[in-house]
């Protein structure tokens, strides 16, 4: 309801945004393998002088490829496995909350980052690298609590 007008169009940002990525594909279907280079988008001349397609998914496919998207999935399937993997096997409170909760940042993430870049800015994205730091620091104390627990059910 909020991306037209009364008239039944799309507003000029969501129109823009449609037009953005179209040329990302378009661009993508030039270089499919490997795109035109990381952070290029701004050097490409984009419609109406924007920078950058404003959505993520699509300025990796344009600068980096189907490469650089796979890479950018797998990565983020590992992530919401590693806060999944905390979530469920600890019996400590704050760790499960950490893993659950990191689940959820790594969901809303993907999901902001269909209608824009929040990802290739530090500002955005430093806590999302720190919360994964934790994430995967706890999962090694796990894994190291359950060793310790085999080790003395052996003796």
């Amino acid at each position: 309801e909020q991306t037209k007008t009364e008239e039944g169009t799309l507003e000029s940002s969501a129109q823009k945004r449609l037009e953005l990525w179209k040329q990302g594909i378009n661009i993508f279907q030039e270089y499919p393998l490997t795109g035109v280079g990381f952070s290029t988008t701004q050097f490409l001349g984009l419609g109406g002088g924007f920078a950058d397609t404003h959505n993520i998914y699509i300025k990796t496919l344009t600068e980096q490829g189907i490469t650089g998207l796979i890479i950018l999935l797998i990565l983020f399937w590992l992530a919401l496995k590693s806060g999944w993997q905390l979530y469920k096997i600890s019996d400590d409170t704050f760790l499960k909350g950490l893993g659950l909760g990191f689940v959820a940042c790594t969901m809303a993430t993907i999901a902001t980052n269909l209608f824009g870049d929040r990802w290739t800015y530090l500002q955005l994205s430093a806590y999302y690298w720190v919360l994964l730091g934790l994430v995967a620091r706890g999962n090694i104390i796990l894994e190291k609590q359950l060793a310790y627990k085999k080790c003395l059910k052996r003796t």
